[in-house]
């Protein structure tokens, strides 16, 4: 993974996640810091301090989480990865094995209660059989 590319990505997760649940991320996709080794809360801390990177920020309370979605419109988690998945619910990992992350105002979205009623039918009506 390229320096850039490291940036990049610190840049995307400072929004929502501090500099351990960064650290965690980085070493999950197999990255290393400049020195070859894993990355630690130190060594994220020195790149965002680098790059004038802030933790948080405005966009923090426009996305949630896949579990706090799926709460918020009272559905599984389950239920929840698979409109994912299917993009009805429109929200992007920033990279394998880290938290979906769902804008709060796709949740908004027509066809997501659509989606929600279609599935509710579809569990009543094996219920019912």
């Amino acid at each position: 993974m390229s320096t850039t590319e490291v940036v990049d990505l610190v840049r995307e997760m400072a929004v929502d996640r501090d500099d351990r649940a960064m650290a965690a991320a980085l070493n999950r996709r197999g990255a290393r810091d400049h020195r070859g080794r894993p990355w630690t809360v130190s060594t994220v801390q020195v790149v965002r301090e680098k790059h004038e990177i802030a933790l948080g920020g405005p966009s923090a309370d426009a996305r949630m989480t896949m579990t706090a979605a799926a709460k918020e419109l009272g559905i599984s988690t389950t239920l929840m990865k698979k409109f994912l998945e299917k993009g009805i619910v429109q929200g992007r990992q920033i990279s394998p094995m880290t938290p979906w992350l769902i804008p709060k105002a796709s949740l908004q979205d027509p066809s997501v209660a659509i989606a929600i009623r279609d599935a509710r039918m579809r569990r009543s009506r094996r219920r019912d059989t």
